[in-house]
């Protein structure tokens, strides 16, 4: 095994990040696609109260198991 580089690095840091971000996109389109309405429903009568609204935002972030694709997607 090689010597890994410092610019080799950044490059791969770079192009996971690439592709997460270009996954949230597709993932936030598709739900966007299937279920807007259904969506937008559930979530303005489940975040009507601050404490359900913080619940549901922490239930479906254990569920996803990543708080970035929740922040994308809302």
């Amino acid at each position: 095994m090689g010597e890994v580089s410092g610019l080799d690095i950044i490059l791969r840091l770079l192009g996971g990040l690439g592709l997460f971000l270009f996954g949230m996109e597709r993932l936030s389109n598709t739900l966007a696609e299937v279920a807007a309405e259904r969506v937008r429903f559930w979530l303005e009568r489940s975040t009507r109260n601050a404490v359900l609204g913080v619940l549901l935002g922490t239930g479906v972030t254990v569920l996803l198991d990543s708080s970035s694709a929740v922040i994308i997607l809302v």
